[in-house]
Parts: structure tokens; C-alpha cells; sequence
């Protein structure tokens, strides 16, 4: 899934429509998974904490995340809380760690890029991430009152924080949030 799911059609970027250079970040190759890890530090993989915030059916899926994060040498450590330690904790981005537990849903494809990246957005932000050309183009686009020119630009965003990675992007509209605690 790319910044945006599939879901918000014709606001979403597909994979398909990628310039080539932003789409490779979301084809499956382990072993250009495993060479970024080495580069970062992690030459052998490494063990990583995960909270999951039980979801009827969502387990299933992240152990499957898990296992698939194993194949390039990422262990995850799950821990599974309820939805209220979770909101508590890993959803407002106090916790140092991974997080899986879904998230704010929101109808207008703009806002929720504001809820994920606006460093204002501090409740959903969970990332804690504060980009400034991210944030210019957030606060323009809600501005912008014709649906055409309003959508260039939540493409102009989507491919802005693509290669950014500020949240790890899943299947079906799900991603890990990495966070360190505030």
C-alpha cells in the first residue's frame, strides 16, 4: 500500500503510476531488504518490539507481516494489548517501538494525510513526523477549493513521502508506525 490506500480512488497514487524509482520501494526483494538493514546498522537483522492492539482478524495478518519481515532477518517481539492500553500508548505515539493497531478512518483523503504527517496533529501523528515541505503542502492543499487542483496535489504529496517511509506501508491499509516515545 502506498501513503494512501486504494480505497480513496482517485486521490490515491497506485504502485502502477510511480515514477520507476518510488514504485521499487514497494516490490517485494529481500535481499535489498537485507542490505538496507546492514546499512542502518543491522547487518545481521535484529529483534524489534511490536505492539498489537487486538483486532478481531488482524492478528492473523501481522503474524503474517512477521513472518514475512523474518524472511530478511527482523524478529518481532509481539506483545498484544486492548485497544485502550493501545490508544493510550503506541496510537499517540508513546511508546519507543513498532506499533500495528489501525487508526484514525477519515472520509476526505487530505485530512488523514494531516492526521499521519502534520507535526500539529499530535494525537495521530504517531510517527512524530515533522517535515516542513511535507507540512507546506499539507496546510496548501486544505486550502485549495477546486477538486482537480486539490487532488495534483495529494499526488504531489503521496509522491513527496513515498521514498520517506515514515510509516512502513502494508497490505490492505495497514503499516507499522515506528515511533520513539515523546
Amino acid at each position: 500500500m502506498p501513503v494512501l490506500d486504494p480505497g480513496y480512488t482517485g486521490w490515491a497514487i497506485q504502485v502502477k503510476d510511480m515514477p520507476p524509482e518510488l514504485a521499487k520501494f514497494w516490490k517485494r526483494d529481500v535481499k535489498y531488504a537485507k542490505q538496507l538493514l546492514a546499512e542502518a546498522g543491522y547487518p545481521n537483522g535484529g529483534e524489534f518490539p511490536l505492539l498489537l492492539r487486538l483486532l478481531a482478524g488482524f492478528t492473523d495478518r501481522i503474524v503474517r507481516y512477521s513472518n514475512d519481515l523474518g524472511e530478511a532477518g527482523i524478529k518481532l517481539n509481539i506483545k498484544s494489548i486492548s485497544s485502550s492500553e493501545y490508544v493510550g500508548t503506541a496510537f499517540i505515539g508513546k511508546y519507543s517501538g513498532a506499533s500495528a493497531g489501525g487508526g484514525w478512518a477519515n472520509p476526505d483523503p487530505g485530512m488523514l494525510l494531516v492526521q499521519k504527517f502534520h507535526p500539529l496533529s499530535t494525537v495521530t501523528n504517531s510517527g512524530h513526523v515533522n517535515d516542513p515541505v511535507a507540512t507546506r503542502m499539507l496546510d496548501e492543499q486544505a486550502r485549495i477549493l477546486d477538486t482537480q487542483k486539490r487532488k495534483k496535489l495529494i499526488h504531489d504529496i503521496q509522491l513527496y513521502l513515498a521514498p520517506k517511509m515514515y510509516y512502513v506501508p502494508q497490505a490492505a491499509g495497514y503499516g507499522y508506525s515506528l515511533n520513539s516515545a515523546r
